[in-house]
């Protein structure tokens, strides 16, 4: 099937970041390996029919970095990493900083594209930028944090 074959949508992506399927600590490796999988597929799949992607870097721990980061290329302008699920025990915490810290040595990326919430964008950008200081970090509040600062200023009212 070709996006061409696909009924048109009501706009034109000219960049997106590629989907994203979870990975959980503890979910069975195959299935960690199939999630990433099924996620490269898709972004190959765009990319076959001319849209650009913006690589989504997931991990879930130490012994899914071999196979999370392979096939993404070095040296990109960007890369795209979502912080939204980064738990409140230090143990969450821990894995994240490993695993971004790992992805950025490994990758290099120039620039990385942050999706989460604000409360988390200190705590990230200290991380890359104690890998690397020359990265840029845009950040992108989930759609439910804006949506939440939309329902404050009405309270106020």
């Amino acid at each position: 099937m070709r996006i061409k074959d696909i009924k048109p949508a009501k706009y034109n992506p000219r960049k997106i970041s590629k989907e994203q399927l979870r990975l959980l600590n503890g979910d069975p490796l195959s299935w960690q390996i199939w999630n990433i999988f099924r996620s490269r597929w898709v972004s190959r799949f765009w990319q076959e029919n001319g849209v650009k992607i913006i690589p989504d870097i997931s991990w879930a721990e130490p012994k899914t970095f071999d196979f999370c980061f392979a096939g993404i290329p070095k040296n990109l302008p960007c890369v795209s990493i979502q912080s939204q699920n980064i738990g409140k025990l230090k143990k969450d915490k821990y894995l994240f900083a490993i695993g971004l810290k790992e992805a950025i040595k490994r990758l290099l990326p120039k620039k990385v594209l942050c999706y989460g919430e604000d409360s988390k964008k200190d705590f990230v950008k200290s991380i890359i930028n104690g890998v690397n200081k020359n990265i840029k970090i845009a950040w992108c509040s989930t759609w439910m944090e804006q949506r939440r600062k939309v329902l404050r200023l009405k309270r106020r009212r």
